[in-house]
């Protein structure tokens, strides 16, 4: 009998807790984490002081790293790209929306709310779509507020010693912009790389071979890992 291909490494390369929570999940369903590495490509810096969002204003949040940013009176809406900024809100006291997808998802499900109703979109420096000038192109009422900052970071020591080595590498990208940022780091990488994206956006800006995720969310990144692991016959 043939011998199995080498089990692949794992490359996190979300913020430490994103990472640390992506981590337990796949150790909860048995999947290799052994060995893994966590490297953010990016790190969270706060801007400015927190918001005050007036009462009657709606939110609307596409990273749960905007949520903290503001203080607004306990169940003030908030609309959020996903599930888990929607739980991020909810602890915070906000009455969450979730558009259960991407930025696209989000539009439409803000298509739909009153145009009486104001709306302050929170965000980071980088963004991919340009969602107030949208909204503002359906003739909407949203005012805008960046309060956060996404530098990147470089790999760290064993980060570039998992790419430069011959064992295969398991790299689950969550954003655009972490990506992007990743694929500078594997541009000459030893290791062989796959890639497993949570939105077609995200494999757009990772420019090689991905996985895509069935839907933009974590179970659904799991699911596709535990797929990759699979394939290799290590699943």
């Amino acid at each position: 009998m043939a011998d199995k291909s080498p089990t692949p490494r794992l490359l996190l390369t979300r913020p430490a807790p994103g990472s640390d929570r992506f981590l337990a999940a796949m150790a909860e369903r048995g999947l290799p984490v052994e060995g893994a590495v966590v490297s953010p490509a990016l790190s969270i810096k706060p801007l400015g002081p927190v918001v005050e969002l007036p009462a009657g204003v709606a939110a609307i949040f596409t990273s749960r790293h905007g949520v903290g940013r503001v203080s607004a009176p306990a169940g003030s809406l908030a609309f959020c790209v996903g599930d888990a900024t929607a739980d991020a809100a909810k602890a915070q006291g906000f009455d969450a929306v979730s558009a259960e997808g991407t930025v696209e998802d989000l539009l439409t499900r803000l298509a739909g709310v009153p145009p009486e109703t104001p709306l302050a979109y929170f965000r980071g420096t980088h963004t991919r779509t340009d969602l107030a000038r949208r909204l503002k192109d359906l003739g909407r009422d949203v005012v805008e507020h960046v309060v956060y900052d996404q530098p990147a970071q470089s790999p760290s020591a064993e980060a570039k010693a998992l790419l430069a080595g011959d064992q295969p590498v398991v790299v689950p990208l969550f954003s655009p912009r972490t990506a992007s940022i990743v694929l500078g780091w594997a541009g000459n990488a030893r290791a062989p790389l796959q890639a497993v994206a949570l939105s077609d956006a995200v494999a757009e800006a990772w420019g090689r071979d991905a996985m895509v995720a069935d839907r933009p969310d974590m179970d659904a990144m799991l699911d596709a890992v535990a797929r990759v692991y699979a394939s290799q016959g290590n699943g």
